[in-house]
């Protein structure tokens, strides 16, 4: 790349105070030249020097780069929402979600497969999968507004549809009785306290019951919805302490069952996804 060549970004900030709460989003434009569309780029070397030069723009002044910025920055805003809405809930156990968002099974402290796996679980709660309203945001040209869902061939493909896809619930379904009675077995083998005193906690827990009648959409049960965005809901966390497992082995049991869960997740529809998305490119 040039070492004198100008590269301009434009990034802004989108803040709300919500019961005193407040909730930042942001986003930022990548261009020298507004025509050429361009919002990511990258560097494929450092320079030896470079001069940065910071130029505030007034808010709502016109210019079309900022309010670009702006644009990307309300919408990073409205994807916090629903975990807002957990959290006051208190559907997420935060302590599990931070456990589960560092978690590493690998044998190495660093190698792809854990960056692989990490990148899943924060795009996921982030709201940031490469689904085709972000492709078509960044690459207008290759996609040429192409936004049909891959997997129903019938709705605009969002972060938000992907949950919410008719398919993707079928294809949830089996995914979720099987790892039931992984859940249950791991549970009851791990217990010595009565199988009465905590039943209720495994057989009418949110996360699994609804295989037995599916509903429309997977956001009418927060919980699933909850923990398909890679945060840990306390309905998962709280069958080990009314069983009276240990932390300490509730901790190694749930994130190694959360890793295999997520995997069958992975592999059978964001994986079957991104072959119908190569699909796609090559024709």
């Amino acid at each position: 790349m040039d070492r004198l060549f100008l590269q301009g970004f434009y990034t802004d900030g989108s803040l709300s105070r919500d019961d005193d709460i407040p909730i930042m989003g942001f986003g930022w434009i990548f261009t020298s030249d507004l025509s050429m569309n361009i919002k990511y780029s990258g560097m494929g070397q450092l320079n030896e020097s470079r001069i940065v030069s910071l130029i505030k723009v007034k808010a709502h002044s016109d210019n079309p780069l900022n309010d670009a910025a702006d644009i990307l920055a309300k919408e990073a805003h409205q994807n916090l929402q629903k975990v807002k809405h957990y959290a006051l809930n208190n559907i997420i156990d935060w302590e599990y979600s931070q456990l589960w968002f560092k978690y590493n099974s690998f044998s190495k402290p660093t190698s792809k497969q854990y960056t692989k796996h990490i990148s899943w679980r924060v795009k996921c709660s982030s709201h940031n999968l490469p689904t085709l309203d972000i492709l078509n945001r960044n690459y207008p040209e290759l996609l040429q507004n192409y936004e049909t869902c891959f997997l129903c061939s019938t709705h605009k493909e969002t972060n938000e549809h992907l949950w919410n896809c008719p398919q993707v619930l079928i294809l949830l379904t089996p995914i979720f009785e099987e790892h039931y009675n992984k859940f249950k077995t791991l549970i009851t083998s791990e217990s010595n306290s009565l199988y009465a005193l905590y039943s209720d906690s495994i057989t009418r827990n949110p996360i699994f019951k609804w295989v037995k009648k599916p509903p429309q959409q997977i956001i009418n049960i927060p919980e699933l919805h909850c923990l398909l965005m890679n945060f840990i809901p306390t309905s998962l966390t709280y069958p080990f302490k009314v069983a009276k497992i240990s932390k300490k082995s509730t901790k190694k049991l749930l994130l190694k069952f959360l890793f295999d869960l997520y995997k069958d997740i992975y592999e059978k529809i964001w994986k079957q996804r991104a072959i119908a998305w190569r699909q796609f490119k090559k024709s």
